[in-house]
């Protein structure tokens, strides 16, 4: 398994591999309008339908550089 999905299969399991805003909004503590600014500035990618915006959990995990944190590197013995 590699170091992306080790990762994918860890961070925010609780939720679905799209989320919503409102989702987003309750996983980075900020409100939906502060959201909305974030992905209409194009710092976190998304699917946009309509007026409904889905963001996958890999650009959510992208826009926080979770898979490059050394927190999360797998170590070898």
């Amino acid at each position: 398994m590699g170091t992306e999905t080790h990762i994918y299969n860890i961070v925010f399991k609780d939720y679905d591999d799209v989320l919503n805003v409102k989702e987003v909004g309750e996983i980075l503590g900020y409100s939906t309008k502060t959201v909305y600014k974030i992905l209409h500035n194009g710092s976190l990618k998304s699917i946009q339908k309509s007026r409904m915006f889905r963001i996958p959990k890999k650009h959510l995990m992208e826009y926080l550089e979770l898979f490059d944190f050394p927190m999360y590197e797998q170590t070898t013995v």
